[in-house]
C-alpha cells in the first residue's frame, strides 16, 4: 500500500511538473504576442501623427474647459441662491393681501397687549418691556 501510495504522489509531482512547464511556455506566447500587438499599435500612431496630435489637442481643451466649469460651479451656486432668494414672484395683489394680512395680525397683538390687565386679572403688577410691532 505504501509503494502504490508513492508512485501515486510521484505521479502527481510529474503531472503538476508538466503543468507548471505548459502554463510557463503559454505565458511565455501570450507576453509575445503582447509585444507584438504594442508595436503594432505604436507603428499605427506614427503612421497617423496629425489624426492623434488633434485629437490630443481636442481632449486637452476639453479638460481644460470642464476644469474651468467645475472651478466656477460655486461661485454659480451663490449666484443663484442670491437670485432665488432675493426674488419674490408674486404679483401686486398677493403683496397688498399679504400686507394687510400681517397689518391685521399686528393690530391684534397691539389689542392684545392693550387690555393684558382686562383679559388676565389678578396679578399684582404687570411688567411691558415691548418693541415697536411691525413688519
Amino acid at each position: 500500500q505504501q509503494i502504490k501510495k508513492q508512485y501515486a504522489a510521484a505521479k502527481r509531482a510529474a503531472q503538476s511538473g508538466g503543468s507548471a512547464a505548459g502554463a510557463a511556455q503559454k505565458t511565455g506566447k501570450a507576453a509575445k504576442t503582447v509585444k507584438e500587438k504594442a508595436q503594432q499599435a505604436g507603428a499605427y500612431v506614427m503612421r497617423h501623427k496629425k489624426g492623434f496630435g488633434i485629437a490630443l489637442g481636442l481632449f486637452l481643451i476639453v479638460c481644460l474647459l470642464l476644469n474651468t466649469m467645475s472651478s466656477c460651479s460655486m461661485m454659480a451656486q451663490s449666484i443663484g441662491s442670491a437670485i432665488s432668494g432675493t426674488t419674490y414672484p408674486s404679483d401686486d395683489p398677493e403683496l397688498v393681501a399679504v400686507e394687510a394680512d400681517y397689518a391685521a395680525k399686528e393690530a391684534a397683538l397691539q389689542a392684545e397687549i392693550d387690555n393684558i390687565e382686562s383679559s388676565h386679572p389678578g396679578y399684582d403688577e404687570y411688567r411691558y418691556d415691548l418693541d415697536m410691532i411691525g413688519h
